[in-house]
């Protein structure tokens, strides 16, 4: 059985990974403790 990505997979991984890094994490304890859903980032996922 085939467990490895493909080549585009890895492409979306990694965007996937870019994105988290540098709109989600930065933020995430904020969001967390003033108890927001951050919908603007939500929709900037696409």
């Amino acid at each position: 059985m085939q467990l490895d990505l493909t080549p585009e997979q890895e492409q979306f991984r990694g965007v996937v990974r870019e994105f988290a890094a540098s709109e989600i994490a930065p933020h995430a304890p904020a969001w967390d403790r003033d108890h927001v859903f951050p919908v603007d980032t939500v929709r900037a996922m696409g």
